[in-house]
């Protein structure tokens, strides 16, 4: 029969604790981002122009794949969004994706 010791216990509650503070980070990252990402596209119609045509390009080739492929290609799609943002915070003051 195996036992849990303390040390052990205390080792899985600092990595619960240490996973509950990154995920913490990284929501407030993904906001920064979000906020960021709808900015641009309130103020800047070329971006808002280019994010359309490259959103349904895309979507009208993967649904001739199949539905699978659509689902596929939606996700990659917001990816791909959110690394432009990404790329747009890298000229100023941002969060720091630690």
């Amino acid at each position: 029969m195996m036992s849990i010791s303390s040390s052990n216990l205390s080792g899985v509650r600092t990595f619960v604790a240490r996973i509950v503070v990154e995920c913490r980070q990284l929501g407030e990252d993904v906001a920064v981002l979000w906020r960021s990402c709808v900015a641009q596209w309130r103020g800047d119609p070329q971006f808002r122009r280019v994010v359309l045509s490259e959103f349904f390009q895309g979507l009208a080739m993967a649904a001739r794949r199949g539905p699978r492929a659509t689902l596929f290609w939606i996700v990659v799609f917001v990816c791909q969004v959110l690394l432009r943002a990404m790329e747009i915070l890298g000229d100023g003051d941002d969060p720091v994706f630690a």
